[in-house]
């Protein structure tokens, strides 16, 4: 496994210049990934807490090649990002410069993972970030009552086929069973789709894919949690630097940034997203969704 087929880093550069990385600081990199800011950092003389709750990223990042002094300056930890603080006292980063969130799926996750992240992918209905996690898209879409499967699919993705799709996968797995892959699934979702075109038949499959992923993996209360411990971990004018890729990441990044702004906490340093370039989304079509936002505590 090399990095690139991992996860490419999306506006890389822009993310270390907010970053304002110096020699010799601390930052942390709260979803480690492929490690790919990480290692920038690191080239630029900072040092790196990596958290991630997958074993594929810190089992990939331990293994790259990094010069001997720049390995003595990583501290790597499969940990939640909820456990920000608590990670950051065990490593000794009482005074961090700056703190990266990039909250997208690696491109490993999707293409090689095998945890049905992917609709494209006929594989098993998994999606957990940690593998020794608890509740599986298959305990959701199996045995989640009709009600709770619209209130998820309503909440975590606004999706206007939600009450249908709920319906038909519970009348899908009443007359045949467990719904048990990833193919399944969508094709209950496709008889409840009146518009034959291909695109807005996957616009459906994205949105309801969020949405128990988001379930799965706590997402929004998680990034929460996160955010506010950022804020908390930040020296005076350290930088928090985060990547959304849907709405509701981006509302609560918004308004957990303005709100600390009202109280003085914080100033922003973005007042609308950034987004890639043409060139970027061309090379990197995942970078398409992106919205970085960044902030500095006062």
């Amino acid at each position: 496994m090399i990095l690139s087929d991992y996860h490419r880093p999306v506006l890389l550069s822009k993310v270390i210049d907010l970053l304002q990385v110096k020699n010799g600081k601390f930052y942390i990199d709260a979803t480690l990934g492929g490690g790919g800011y990480t290692l920038e950092i690191l080239r630029r003389g900072g040092k790196v807490l990596g958290l991630d709750l997958d074993s594929d990223s810190i089992e990939l990042v331990s293994k790259k090649e990094v010069d001997y002094v720049a390995r003595k300056q990583l501290v790597l930890i499969r940990e939640n990002f909820t456990k920000l603080k608590k990670c950051a006292a065990e490593a000794g980063y009482l005074k961090v410069s700056g703190i990266i969130f990039d909250l997208g799926l690696s491109s490993w996750q999707l293409d090689k993972s095998k945890r049905g992240f992917s609709y494209l992918k006929d594989e098993a209905l998994d999606m957990r970030f940690d593998q020794n996690g608890g509740l599986t898209a298959w305990d959701i879409v199996n045995k989640y009552s009709e009600r709770q499967i619209y209130e998820i699919f309503t909440k975590n993705s606004e999706e206007l086929n939600s009450r249908a799709i709920a319906q038909a996968i519970v009348r899908a797995r009443s007359l045949n069973g467990p719904v048990k892959t990833t193919f399944a699934l969508n094709g209950i979702i496709k008889n409840v789709i009146k518009d034959d075109r291909l695109s807005s038949y996957y616009k459906v499959l994205s949105r309801i894919y969020q949405a128990i992923r988001i379930e799965v993996n706590a997402e929004l209360k998680n990034l929460t949690i996160g955010l506010a411990q950022s804020i908390e971990l930040l020296q005076s004018g350290g930088r928090i630097v985060v990547l959304s890729y849907h709405s509701l990441e981006d509302r609560i990044v918004k308004r957990t940034f303005e709100k600390a702004e009202v109280t003085n906490k914080l100033k922003i340093l973005t007042k609308k997203p950034i987004f890639a370039d043409f060139y970027e989304v061309k090379n990197n079509s995942r970078s398409k969704s992106a919205k970085l936002r960044a902030v500095e505590k006062i």
